[in-house]
């Protein structure tokens, strides 16, 4: 197949050999009317404020269990079903924008107003924890899963040509996006780890207000490029010459695939697994963080100070994504994989040499450390997990040839 361009008007359509479609030849702000660094912006404070759900809701479980009397275990069901309906509504969320349904300006401004006024507001004044489970669990899960699945998304279309650190930026928004709300859950003392009532009642509507008011200002300025944009500068049938250093090491698709496409590649499935396996077990973590440090005698500074390392930790994605542009994601993800069964090789010799002594020690730095791992072990896949063309269009060796 030779490569063919089409000029429509002040951008042409170009079709490389391998049947990869390039709409070039318009700037960002000839489509927005403002830089495209704008909707970067806009992204990340989407990200750190939606975030919120997951990030704080180990800081203000323990309050919530003591005004309703709810047991650790039915608080820890409703983090577990906040993290279903966060991830399985994404994919829905894409199919509806794929077809043109919803776009990413409304599906960012509805998913704040779900989680934040709406789903914090009826997990404040609820009285059983059915009604937590609605308004935390459900509405926050899908309302937040909006949020995340369109912010990166955009990310991604708006950069094809450097997507790296700035994708990795965005998506880390989300962990330490919540660091000044748990420094605030926290006080400076630990204290106000128990809240009165009427205390967390009111905690929780006002971060639910600042939720919906921060997400659906940044959805004002987000909007999708059209299908297949490519930057004006880079010529997409000789991209090599005029390079960034993310497509040197990174290089674009052969050609779109569809989902089902996608799907029956075994790069898909395998990171799909491994992805699975890995944020599984980093968000049980999470989930026991505070129960864990009530066990050990840590008192609140330590759980505070905790929280905030593992939401900082976890939201270094940026430095992960900066380094996917030196190197390939099949060689990124080894790696990171590598230093994740020698950390806890580590931790098992700690344990057994005196488990006492290092109880405390032994859970806090490997901690610290996984969540480091989980921030740029994210970034790795993510590139290619939310780009399904891309992950299914790069041979095995992640070199971008075609596949025999």
């Amino acid at each position: 197949m030779s490569a063919t361009t089409d000029a429509h008007g002040n951008y042409r359509i170009v079709t490389n050999e391998t049947g990869r479609v390039f709409r070039a030849g318009e700037t960002p702000k000839d489509i927005l009317g403002y830089s495209r660094g704008v909707v970067l912006w806009a992204a990340w404070l989407a990200m750190c404020l939606a975030g919120l759900l997951e990030y704080t809701w180990g800081t203000v479980a323990g309050s919530l269990q003591a005004a309703h009397h709810w047991s650790l275990a039915q608080t820890f069901w409703a983090f577990s079903f906040f993290v279903v309906f966060e991830s399985f509504v994404q994919i829905f969320t894409g199919i509806l924008r794929n077809r043109g349904i919803l776009n990413v300006r409304w599906a960012t401004i509805i998913g704040g107003i779900v989680c934040g006024i709406v789903g914090y507001g009826l997990l404040a004044t609820s009285t059983n924890i059915w009604q937590a489970y609605l308004g935390y669990a459900v509405l926050g899960g899908i309302g937040s899963g909006m949020v995340y699945s369109s912010c990166i998304n955009i990310v991604a279309k708006w950069y094809p040509e450097k997507k790296g650190w700035r994708t990795g930026f965005v998506n880390g928004g989300w962990a330490y996006g919540a660091v000044p709300f748990i420094i605030v859950i926290g006080g400076i003392s630990g204290s106000a780890l128990n809240m009165t009532p009427n205390q967390i009642k009111t905690y929780i509507l006002w971060q639910g207000l600042i939720m919906t008011v921060g997400i659906g200002i940044a959805g004002i300025f987000m909007k999708d490029p059209p299908k297949n944009w490519w930057p004006k500068e880079i010529d997409p049938l000789n991209w090599q010459k005029h390079s960034t250093r993310d497509l040197l090491h990174n290089p674009p698709s052969l050609r779109h695939y569809t989902v089902g496409e996608m799907w029956r590649t075994p790069q898909a499935k395998w990171i799909g697994i491994q992805y699975a396996l890995f944020i599984g077990c980093s968000l049980f973590g999470v989930a026991y963080y505070y129960p864990f440090a009530q066990a050990q005698g840590l008192g609140g500074v330590a759980a505070v100070a905790g929280f905030a390392g593992f939401a900082l930790t976890d939201g270094d994605r940026g430095h992960g994504g900066r380094l996917l542009r030196r190197d390939q994601q099949r060689r990124q993800l080894r790696f990171h994989l590598c230093l994740q069964g020698t950390r806890r090789q580590l931790r098992r010799r700690r344990r057994g040499a005196d488990h006492d002594r290092d109880a405390v020690w032994d859970r806090q730095l490997p901690l610290g450390a996984r969540f480091l791992l989980r921030g740029r072990h994210r970034c790795a896949c993510r590139v290619d997990a939310d780009i399904p063309d891309q992950a299914a269009d790069r041979g095995a060796d992640g070199s971008g040839r075609a596949r025999p």
